[in-house]
């Protein structure tokens, strides 16, 4: 994980990509909140602008796994816009 994330601070073409999946209560949330805090607290923006700070955001498709996460709505963090015209 450490190796994929300072590779896409440093603005390589290769994205650390994690597609999990399971049944109800299999740990998956348990996991990425893990994964968030491990990210949060090795990479986490520093006060002092020597340091070149780099920042990391954590995005998730449903509200309901950006909450327990402790990340955001990926529609929140992005431009994309939802069409919603269609469901009038």
């Amino acid at each position: 994980v450490s190796i994929a994330v300072e590779a896409d601070l440093n603005v390589t073409e290769d994205q650390l990509q994690l597609f999990i999946t399971g049944d109800a209560d299999s740990v998956k949330s348990y996991f990425l909140k893990l994964l968030v805090e491990y990210i949060i607290r090795c990479y986490a923006p520093t006060v002092d602008p020597l340091l070149k700070p780099k920042f990391v955001k954590v995005a998730s498709l449903t509200g309901v796994t950006a909450r327990q996460i402790f990340g955001r709505h990926f529609w929140k963090d992005t431009a994309a816009q939802r069409n919603t015209e269609g469901y009038k």
